[in-house]
């Protein structure tokens, strides 16, 4: 007999709401033991191989939320079309009326989900048939509360590509310090409901915030390195940086709320654009100046090759356009810090995160997937 196919119910806390577009079903009483969230915002075409790759998926007891974060192409009607196609799946749809952000999104998709596990991609990916498999296994050890896999970016066809590839790429190396990679993540769900995504961030360091609140509050993550989940986005040079505008925009946000003045990537760049007077002054003092830059584009290298894993001849390629995306990435930063003050607020292991008792404390903001 096919699923009937659940809705989820109106939520206070996200501002979510059941997909208007489809009659109201009968929900389903037995609760899958996972939880797929993906969140969508206006990726009609991107989203469908996602879905598919899911289907094929070698651990069955699962469902699939489908967050759409308030689209305007025809990603709802898309949504709604696949999950009459296939009525043998449980798949969920919910959909903000107001576009939310990454984290917001997220938060709407673990309060509709269902699952004792919730696991995240992203709907510009698909995953391996053993991905969930693989995840879900991690759990098996009692201690674990998080859990991240590997991403694979696709070959780099162009420079805007060249410089991005492998920044998806986290547990290769013992002094990156990430735990979490939005597009492929998982928890125990009762995790997340207490340590929630921060809607204040709109993207950008949205997953590490959380992975910060985690571990201070003493919870493990585990690392499936054959979970793997390969990533679709092409980039041009505009798109890449205007991404180094969003993600200055987020970590702007994520400094600022745990104490933090700036991240390290940017520092030899900052201290660059500040002894920048010097040069004024003659040698040695315009020295002062070139030897941050220098400094700069050393620090990329080594991310480069140590943490993304690029080939020596890539990072070489890309170390000029990369330097331009810091710069961007930088103005951003201080964009937030000049004209968007956040409020104060004392971080804890939930700070700033509304639950059901501070729903209204932080208005959550949108943008793309």
């Amino acid at each position: 007999m096919p699923v009937p196919h659940p809705v989820a119910s109106d939520s206070p806390e996200t501002g979510a709401v059941p997909d208007a577009s489809l009659p109201s079903a009968t929900p389903v009483t037995d609760a899958p033991r996972a939880s797929v969230i993906i969140c969508v915002y206006n990726r009609a075409r991107q989203v469908l191989p996602c879905l598919e790759s899911l289907l094929a998926s070698t651990f069955d007891d699962f469902e699939i939320v489908l967050v759409d974060d308030a689209s305007t192409d025809e990603s709802p009607e898309v949504l709604a079309r696949y999950r009459d196609d296939h009525p043998e799946r449980s798949i969920r749809i919910v959909r903000n009326e107001i576009n939310k952000g990454i984290s917001g999104a997220r938060n709407a998709g673990i309060d509709a989900a269902r699952g004792e596990l919730v696991f995240f991609t992203d709907s510009d990916c698909t995953v391996k048939p053993d991905w969930l498999q693989q995840m879900v296994a991690v759990f098996d050890d009692d201690a674990v509360s998080a859990v991240a896999g590997t991403v694979v970016d696709p070959p780099p066809r162009n420079w805007a590509e060249m410089a991005r590839f492998g920044g998806s790429r986290i547990g290769r190396h013992p002094l990156q310090g990430r735990r979490l990679i939005g597009g492929n993540m998982g928890f125990r769900r009762s995790i997340v409901m207490e340590h929630r995504f921060d809607p204040e961030i709109r993207y950008g360091c949205d997953e590490d915030d959380l992975a910060r609140r985690l571990a201070a509050a003493g919870h493990r993550f585990g690392f499936a390195p054959d979970a793997i989940v390969h990533h679709h986005h092409p980039f041009t040079i505009g798109s890449y940086l205007r991404l180094a505008w969003k993600q200055g925009r987020g970590s702007a946000h994520f400094w600022r709320k745990h104490g933090m003045v700036l991240g390290r990537d940017l520092w030899f760049l900052l201290a660059a654009v500040l002894t920048l007077p010097a040069a004024w002054f003659g040698m040695p003092a315009a020295l002062l100046p070139g030897g941050f830059l220098a400094l700069q584009c050393a620090a990329l290298l080594y991310n480069s090759l140590a943490f993304k894993g690029q080939p020596p001849g890539t990072a070489l390629l890309a170390l000029p356009l990369q330097l331009v995306h810091s710069a961007v990435k930088l103005a951003s930063v201080v964009s937030v810090r000049l004209f968007s003050p956040l409020q104060g607020r004392q971080v804890t292991s939930n700070a700033g995160i509304p639950s059901q008792a501070r729903a209204s404390e932080d208005g959550g903001k949108g943008d793309g997937r």
